[in-house]
């Protein structure tokens, strides 16, 4: 099985962003979109966010489950104030398009297109042409894995999808695992549920999506803010604004 695993063509690799937010009047984290561009731009019109003065920076999970998976990924290119980490569900969509136009597929490599596209919400791939595919899978292969963002007030800000690689943000900047081993950051569910947490070093506070809760969930200095996936994926996104470490629900 590893061999088979090392000879499977990956497109995504790890890399951590620095990102200078002092010059942003607003900086708004936002839980797993899921597809709903409609409701994003709904909440942002709701906080008056300003493309001028603002930005908005998502925990991953831009694409399925939701009507918009396309819209979505062009709108986050389209926009320079609109920053994301990838999320478990654009790992999916590069292992899939990894193998999507092989005249023949081995077992393991059809697995990978079925985890996608049957059992996880990427079945609007199936009707999207190859041009338009491959203009998608070059935008999500270029997020970052991971973001440290600098604020004015001097607060560090760590961003990953599902959870911190452990309890120092160093670890998680200079990440060298496999891609393939499904890594704690981008699958994890742990540090959620901990009921003695220590907190996480060398950061002030970081920043997750992808295990569903009704309201945030605040572990050590570790934040969860994937809202908007509850109630059967019609939950109301919430938008933390990273300056204040105010949260917003719409």
């Amino acid at each position: 099985m590893a061999g088979i695993l090392k000879s499977l063509r990956y497109n995504m690799q790890f890399h951590h962003q620095h990102l200078d937010l002092t010059c942003f009047r607003h900086a708004y984290a936002i839980g797993d979109i899921h597809g709903k561009l409609t409701q994003l731009k709904a909440a942002l019109a709701k906080v008056q966010f300003d493309p001028m003065q603002d930005c908005l920076i998502s925990v991953g999970d831009l694409i399925d489950r939701g009507p918009e998976s396309a819209a979505t990924l062009h709108f986050y290119q389209q926009q320079p104030w609109f920053y994301a980490v990838a999320g478990n569900h654009e790992l999916m969509m590069s292992n899939a398009l990894g193998v999507w136009w092989q005249a023949e597929r081995s077992d393991l490599e059809q697995r990978y297109i079925n985890l996608w596209t049957v059992k996880n919400g990427g079945e609007w791939a199936l009707t999207q042409t190859e041009p338009a595919l491959k203009q998608l899978q070059a935008i999500i292969e270029a997020m970052p894995s991971a973001l440290t963002c600098q604020l004015a007030n001097g607060n560090t800000i760590g961003i990953s999808h599902a959870q911190p690689h452990g309890l120092d943000w160093h670890e998680m900047q200079t990440w060298q695992g496999d891609m393939r081993e499904n890594p704690r950051w981008i699958w994890g569910r742990t540090r959620i549920k901990e009921t003695n947490p220590e907190p996480v070093k060398n950061v002030d506070l970081t920043i997750h999506g992808h295990t569903m809760s009704e309201q945030p969930v605040r572990i050590a200095n570790s934040l969860f803010i994937d809202t908007a996936s509850s109630q059967q994926y019609q939950g109301p996104f919430t938008l933390f604004e990273l300056n204040t470490l105010r949260a917003y629900h719409f």
